[in-house]
């Protein structure tokens, strides 16, 4: 097998992106884009749109492909998810010693050659690691960003998310029935993604459909936590430092 040139494959990625935006605001632009897919297919799901007679006719032509359609929402909102962590792996490593510090302890192997490229190219330690990091699962998302960060993740996305969650409701709901109810809609988006990119003849019942355009809620809560969560955790950081040296 060709051994891989890590530095072309980041190099690569990144000229895919559009330079004088925030790549993290590409992520939350397609997200938005991705809700509003959502919301045409569970109005079409709910409402009933099939039993208009004015537009029941088009549709049941492309019957088979409306709902192959549908399959698209978990792959793209994992391709963001994905993208999203390997962003914040990435910049959280280079935001401090620290972090460097943390990340040398993954099992990674890191040969002259590599560092050579790295150099060539003006790519950070950062940018290397995150492009070899998992993030195909919530715990692979969670053993990574705990590494880096020194404290358990997940434990702490839990107190951020009680934190950051200002919304009133008529019906309280607990916090810990909360918290699994997302990381259950994430787990659920992770292998059912999984499952129709690599098996051509899954299986998706009427109540998976369902769940198929209910996603975007929990994985916006997802990142938009975790980038709160992750600013304050380097601003201490780099606080306590300060603090010390004075």
């Amino acid at each position: 097998m060709k051994n891989r040139n890590l530095a072309i494959e980041i190099l690569e990625k990144k000229r895919r992106l559009d330079s004088s935006k925030d790549p993290v605001d590409h992520i939350y632009g397609r997200l938005y884009d991705i809700s509003l897919l959502e919301n045409f297919y569970e109005e079409v799901l709910t409402n009933n749109f099939f039993d208009r007679s004015e537009i029941s006719s088009a549709l049941e032509i492309y019957n088979s492909a409306f709902f192959e359609g549908i399959k698209y929402i978990p792959v793209s909102l994992v391709a963001c998810i994905e993208s999203f962590f390997r962003l914040v792996f990435a910049r959280t490593i280079d935001a401090d010693p620290f972090y460097k510090i943390n990340a040398a302890k993954f099992d990674i192997k890191f040969s002259l050659q590599a560092a050579i490229d790295l150099d060539a190219h003006n790519l950070s330690i950062g940018e290397f690691i995150s492009h070899l990091l998992k993030a195909s699962n919530i715990n692979d998302i969670d053993s990574n960003m705990s590494q880096i960060l020194g404290e358990n993740y997940l434990t702490n996305f839990k107190k951020w998310r009680k934190k950051l969650d200002m919304q009133e409701e008529l019906f309280p709901i607990a916090d810990s029935d909360k918290d699994a109810d997302i990381l259950g809609k994430l787990d659920r988006l992770f292998k059912l993604r999984h499952c129709i990119c690599h098996e051509a003849f899954t299986q998706i019942t009427r109540e998976d459909y369902r769940d198929l355009v209910s996603f975007t809620p929990s994985v916006m809560k997802l990142l938009t936590v975790t980038e709160k969560y992750v600013e304050e955790h380097i601003s201490l950081t780099k606080s306590r430092k300060f603090d010390d040296s004075n």
